[in-house]
């Protein structure tokens, strides 16, 4: 039986993991440094544009694979609820 050596876990737990880390960070940091810091009211409109460029491409990100999926999937018929859904849900999620 192999041995696995810790470091070598280690290091491939936080190669995998190193975006989780990272906003575990940043959260940290911004309670920090908003108690800390008292001029943090400046940086605002950069988290307001951070949360809106988000929702620009998490929403995407996460819809535009599922809508693609769907057709392929060989129940939408012609006039079937499943087609139907798929429209809405891409008009709902467009607009």
């Amino acid at each position: 039986m192999k041995s696995i050596r810790l470091e070598a876990v280690i290091k491939n737990f936080l190669k995998n993991n190193w975006f989780f880390f990272s906003l575990i960070l940043g959260i940290v940091l911004g309670i920090i440094f908003g108690f800390v810091w008292e001029g943090a009211a400046v940086l605002e409109p950069l988290g307001t544009l951070f949360i809106n460029m988000m929702f620009c491409v998490v929403v995407p990100m996460v819809f535009f694979p599922q809508r693609g999926k769907m057709p392929r999937s060989g129940r939408c018929g012609r006039r079937s609820r499943y087609r139907n859904r798929c429209h809405l849900l891409r008009f709902q999620n467009l607009s």
